[in-house]
């Protein structure tokens, strides 16, 4: 062998790794209360009335002169809603 020339070694195999399983859902696992159907109709409903209140802050805070009790009651409504939402266990999951 001379100085110029390289010894190349033999490549080893690429292994993949494949994941493991996911473990199965426990057998005292809950299901949901309501059916999908009504959370979607819940979810979307709070859309809407998101999308309302802060459109009426919006516009009463550009016309009117004293916006103060409008903006107060969009954000009391808007609020509430969230949290009767947030309740019924409302999510967005785009996995799904």
């Amino acid at each position: 062998m001379t100085d110029h020339e390289e010894t190349t070694e033999p490549e080893a195999p690429a292994t993949e790794e494949v994941p493991a399983p996911a473990p199965p859902a426990p057998p005292h696992a809950e299901a949901p209360t309501l059916s999908p159907r009504t959370r979607t109709r819940i979810y979307v409903v709070g859309l809407a009335v998101s999308f309302l209140t802060y459109s009426v802050s919006g516009i009463a805070a550009i016309f009117m002169d004293d916006p103060q009790k409008v903006v107060g009651v969009s954000a009391i409504i808007a609020t509430a809603f969230g949290a009767f939402a947030s309740g019924v266990g409302v999510a967005y999951r785009p996995t799904r």
